[in-house]
């Protein structure tokens, strides 16, 4: 019985200490991204969970008809309380990046 109560103790502390760690999605960090990193870079100094905010396909109505259109850019949205870091990639490389939260 001591046994698991001294297991159950030790998981306890490991998801707090887990949920206390602190993020990376800080202005410090945004400043660490350049123009031409690729996505595992910017994981690697941002952390990897984002949301992929991706404009899908669209269809655009020109003189000659209507034409199918891919979305061209990839855009990551890293986020941690109130702060917001978007990254917008082209062909695998970031092209951009904004900070909303400021």
């Amino acid at each position: 019985m001591l046994h698991r109560c001294t297991l159950i103790v030790v998981l306890a502390l490991s998801l707090a200490i887990a949920g206390c760690e602190k993020s990376k999605v800080t202005a410090d960090n945004y400043a660490k991204i350049k123009v031409g990193m690729s996505l595992s870079e910017v994981t690697s100094i941002l952390g990897s969970k984002y949301e992929d905010q991706t404009p899908s396909a669209g269809y655009n109505a020109g003189a000659t008809g209507i034409s199918a259109t891919a979305a061209t850019e990839n855009i990551y949205v890293f986020t941690s309380n109130d702060t917001k870091i978007l990254v917008t990639m082209k062909n695998g490389k970031v092209v951009d990046k904004s900070n909303p939260s400021n």
